[in-house]
């Protein structure tokens, strides 16, 4: 019996150890790619309840619809936060003020989120209603979205407003559709109100140099959260006309901070026709200058360097007078 099936082994060893080797190998690899599955599914829930705590611990998730509100509510208080959650308290709360302005964008609410921006950010960026809702409404909230609000680096009653995707729609935390803005709460005429997408100040100027060619009166100053815009009215007042730039190189208009360093405009942006002053003609430039909000870089002025006093005889490559000025802020 025993040599029958060792002759039958010896003469079918080969496949015998072929089919042995085989089922081993498919083993190890079952075993190998369940292990490396559920490995990774670990690891997902263990990144979706982290980052779901830490939007719980900041007190920071946005509500969407009344029973999410609810239980946001109640987790704020159970983290002892001790105001309510009314509409009338909001406006005492930065937090909870970012957050109404986001329930009512999830929520269409168009008219109200529109109420309850400042009227700096308004005028400068949001004319009307349907310019807020078709160039901030409907890019951020094409779906639903939660926030972690943050305090940001620019200063108190600065926000850094990170938006997600509805993580209780999407059924986790969607980095790949985050946005960042970044939030000032304003007090105005007795109400809290919002600058909303980067602009954080805008300021009404009176500032005139009244030189003997040239006369620059600073209109409007605009102070975004990495950059500054500056409205600029220029009027020539000779008999000649003028170039106010030769637009090669950025450095021809610059605003100086009080420890003398240069913030570059875009100038060699703009449109050449716009530059060229006829005999007392007046133009008005929006310049932007590279230049990030930060409350200890005071700003002293604004120059204005080789500016061409005659420009048709710049054109026929003649000699012409440099003209350099600055405006004090």
């Amino acid at each position: 019996m025993l040599n029958k099936l060792f002759r039958k082994y010896n003469q079918n060893r080969k496949a015998i150890w072929t089919v042995i080797i085989m089922v081993a190998f498919f083993v190890i690899l079952l075993q190998t790619i369940f292990g490396l599955i559920r490995a990774d599914r670990e690891k997902r829930l263990a990144n979706i309840e982290d980052e779901e705590n830490e939007l719980l611990n900041n007190n920071i998730q946005t509500s969407i619809g009344s029973n999410t509100i609810n239980n946001t509510q109640n987790t704020v208080n159970q983290n002892n936060v001790s105001e309510s959650g009314t509409t009338n308290n909001n406006i005492n709360n930065p937090t909870k003020l970012i957050n109404q302005f986001i329930e009512y964008c999830n929520n269409n609410q168009i008219d109200k989120a529109y109420e309850m921006l400042s009227s700096g950010c308004k005028t400068v960026l949001f004319p009307s209603q349907a310019d807020f809702q078709i160039k901030y409404v409907q890019p951020v909230f094409s779906m639903k979205r939660t926030a972690k609000i943050e305090q940001g680096m620019y200063g108190e009653g600065i926000y850094k407003v990170t938006y997600y995707s509805n993580m209780l729609s999407s059924g986790g935390y969607q980095n790949a559709n985050s946005m960042q803005d970044y939030m000032v709460v304003l007090q105005e005429d007795e109400q809290k109100k919002l600058s909303i997408n980067h602009l954080i100040d805008v300021q009404n100027l009176n500032k005139i140099s009244n030189e003997t060619q040239v006369m620059i009166k600073l209109l409007q100053k605009q102070s975004y959260t990495d950059y500054e815009i500056y409205q600029i009215q220029i009027t020539n007042q000779t008999n000649q006309t003028i170039l106010v730039s030769e637009q090669k190189s950025k450095s021809s208009v610059n605003l100086v901070d009080q420890n003398g360093v240069n913030y570059p405009s875009n100038i060699d942006e703009q449109a050449k026709e716009r530059l060229i002053l006829k005999p007392q003609e007046t133009t008005i430039l929006e310049l932007k200058f590279n230049k990030m909000y930060n409350t200890n870089r005071i700003n002293q002025s604004i120059q204005f360097l080789n500016m061409i006093a005659d420009y048709e005889a710049y054109q026929r490559g003649e000699e012409v007078e440099r003209i350099n000025l600055s405006i004090m802020l």
